[in-house]
């Protein structure tokens, strides 16, 4: 597979960071990742946009545009004329900052999507709570050691991801946005997260489809109350929550209303 650095289309295989990067010893980079529908970058445009928000968070510029960045990934989809694959970028500050600013290398590379199970469409994830908040949470970044940490907690309890919370309110897991929904009105936190480009593709959806939105705190109680929860990511897409720790959600079934933006979303893609 094809990847791109330092204004080089070259094999993925031979892209290497220097161990002396601030990424490798500080964590300190940012990301963003894309899938495709069609063989085009789906909502390429919110990503770039994201992408150049958490730029300007982590006060790293680079010397490409938006409009650049999109031929750059245009030329890697026609270099890679792969089935099932995703595309990741990474920009890495230099060691040292210039002034005010890092100067940031861009890493743009092509790998094979991790498919989730489709069972767990029809019958619902299990998510286990941990109080966690995340530092600069608009930005999306590399550090992901919260989720690295919990994986072997979540492997053995056969859940998903981990849901945090911070002062009993809830955030986000360490991958995904949440959604729960009440007497069929639909809340999403607004505050301490990332704006995920899938959680605005779902709100586009709810609007259109005429259905409540509020977005707002959303405390444990209330999720724990909730008729039916459902995450957002590019990865998952949407992806129903039937129990949380121990605790189910609702009937402990799909629900109607999330099987329906399942449905709008997939038919979202395959028209794209």
């Amino acid at each position: 597979m094809i990847g791109f650095h330092n204004e080089n289309y070259t094999e993925v295989s031979k892209i290497s960071l220097p161990i002396t990067s601030t990424t490798i010893n500080r964590s300190y980079a940012a990301f963003e990742f894309f899938t495709l529908a069609n063989n085009k970058p789906f909502y390429l445009d919110r990503h770039l946009q994201r992408l150049f928000k958490t730029l300007e968070i982590l006060r790293i510029q680079i010397e490409y545009s938006k409009s650049s960045l999109e031929k750059i990934i245009i030329n890697l989809i026609d270099k890679n004329p792969l089935e099932n694959i995703s595309y990741k970028i990474f920009v890495i500050p230099e060691t040292i900052p210039n002034f005010d600013y890092f100067k940031g290398e861009v890493f743009i590379f092509p790998f094979l999507n991790s498919l989730q199970p489709a069972s767990l469409y029809k019958t619902g994830a299990k998510l286990l709570l941990k109080e966690y908040e995340r530092f600069l949470p608009t930005a999306k970044t590399t550090n992901y050691i919260a989720s690295v940490y919990w994986e072997n907690e979540i492997n053995k309890l056969h859940a998903l991801d981990v849901l945090f919370y911070y002062r009993n309110t809830i955030r986000e897991t360490s991958r995904s946005n949440i959604f729960i929904i009440k007497n069929n009105i639909i809340y999403t936190p607004i505050t301490g997260i990332l704006y995920g480009i899938t959680r605005s593709i779902a709100i586009n959806l709810i609007q259109k489809n005429k259905l409540i939105l509020k977005e707002k705190e959303i405390s444990i109680e209330e999720l724990f109350q909730a008729d039916e929860v459902f995450i957002t990511s590019t990865t998952r897409e949407i992806m129903p929550i039937t129990n949380i720790d121990i605790t189910s959600i609702g009937n402990g079934k799909v629900g109607n209303i999330t099987q329906n933006l399942i449905h709008d979303f997939r038919q979202l893609k395959i028209k794209y």
